[in-house]
């Protein structure tokens, strides 16, 4: 659990500098400049634990789908969530709602990989829905304040169970 902690930690600052960003520069130079530090950052991470050789390893069907996983998210899913963070205007609304993208997967694995969809999954979509409602009502502080907390209940519940 503590890489999950410390993924959340990770995944929860970008915002705050991606709303600046969003608003001083273009969605698809700021894709760019992303992927170009990532790819630096990639190649220390691996330089630095020695695991080159394994790149030569890794199989064809791997490197597609990685390269397919990147291209969606990496590439497309960062251009739109600037675009989002630019209209929307608001770091934390955007964050909250781009970050349920576990429907989405949800929906995808039980139709092509055919996992089940179990009554907790359905519980804790049921819930992240109920707060994307909330979050999309009439904003007031308390209604953004219930929506982003059922939101994080359905999403735990969701990444608790799959």
């Amino acid at each position: 659990m503590w890489y999950v902690l410390l993924t959340v930690i990770l995944w929860g600052i970008p915002p705050v500098f991606d709303r600046y960003a969003a608003f001083n520069n273009d969605a698809a130079v700021g894709v760019l400049v992303r992927a170009i530090a990532v790819t630096i950052a990639s190649a220390f991470v691996v330089t630095a634990s020695g695991k080159w050789e394994m790149f030569s390893q890794t199989s064809q069907k791997s490197v597609a789908c990685l390269a397919f996983s990147g291209i969606m998210a990496g590439c497309a899913g960062v251009f739109t969530y600037l675009k989002a963070m630019k209209e929307v205007g608001d770091a934390g609304k955007v964050a909250v709602l781009t970050s349920v993208y576990p429907l989405v997967a949800l929906v995808i694995t039980v139709i092509v990989l055919k996992e089940k969809l179990t009554g907790p999954k359905l519980f804790g979509s049921i819930l992240t829905i109920a707060g994307i409602v909330f979050l999309n009502k009439e904003a007031t502080s308390i209604s953004e304040m219930i929506g982003t907390l059922i939101t994080i209940a359905g999403l735990a519940i969701l990444f608790g169970n799959c």
